[in-house]
């Protein structure tokens, strides 16, 4: 999916993803570390609150396609042909055609 949102290669979208995995990976470990430590010093609802759906939120709103954010190109806008593929089946001819929706 990575290779053609962003169109990286291969290679590319295994190192980035891993490193994101990773990164995300570690976040969790430090936070199953302090969690019972902030629990007991803080109210439960005040740390679902601020340090669960705040930044779940924020950080869609991020991810969301900013109008002045960067035009990225999708690998597959590269492409502008219509595919053709046939296929048989009992002995007949089914020939399917796949358009590209842009």
């Amino acid at each position: 999916m990575t290779m053609d949102e962003f169109a990286w290669s291969e290679s590319d979208a295994v190192l980035y993803l891993g490193l994101a995995m990773s990164a995300g990976g570690i976040m969790a470990l430090g936070t199953f570390a302090v969690i019972g430590r902030l629990a007991q010093r803080y109210d439960e609802r005040k740390l679902l609150i601020f340090l669960g759906i705040l930044p779940m939120m924020a950080g869609r709103a991020l991810m969301m396609p900013w109008p002045s954010g960067p035009d990225i190109k999708m690998a597959s806008e590269k492409v502008d042909t219509t595919t053709v593929s046939t296929t048989s089946i009992d002995g007949g001819l089914l020939m399917m055609i796949a358009h590209d929706y842009m």
